[in-house]
């Protein structure tokens, strides 16, 4: 019985720290969320996007601009200051303190952000859907009944 009291004792403090943790990213994760507009996430996509078409693979499909790649690095290298030395810089610290790693997940999230408006535009869910014209979801379906 004592064994358990010291056991619970012990967790106690995992508890809190990870709720805190948690505490402090949904507040970061937050004030991004509240803190990029409609054309902030919108230039955050188009950064993706000139950073994905970089890749020597996909380069041949999308012939982007020298001119335009850099007035876009720009912006984003602008508004992340922005955002994490003035807009969301209290929550940044707070979540600093419970997770050494999050100025660097904070800005997975804002990736995240950024593909969130790339793939939510009508056009591009339609381009998506496009390759179920070529699945066959009944030879699909059927190999899950088999097993």
């Amino acid at each position: 019985m004592r064994s358990r009291f010291f056991l619970i004792l012990l967790c106690f403090p995992v508890f809190f720290s990870l709720n805190a943790e948690a505490d402090s990213q949904n507040a970061l994760t937050t004030c991004l969320t509240e803190a990029l507009d409609k054309d902030e996430r919108r230039e955050l996509a188009k950064w993706v996007f000139f950073s994905m078409a970089a890749h020597p693979e996909l380069g041949t499909f999308a012939t982007i601009a020298e001119k335009e790649r850099e007035k876009n690095n720009r912006y984003v290298g602008k508004l992340f200051t922005q955002l994490f030395s003035n807009q969301c810089l209290v929550p940044l610290q707070e979540h600093t303190v419970n997770d050494p790693l999050a100025l660097e997940k904070s800005f997975e999230f804002i990736g995240q952000l950024a593909m969130q408006e790339l793939m939510t535009h009508p056009q591009t869910l339609s381009a998506l859907d496009t390759y179920m014209d070529y699945t066959n979801e009944q030879k699909i379906y059927k190999g899950m009944k088999d097993k």
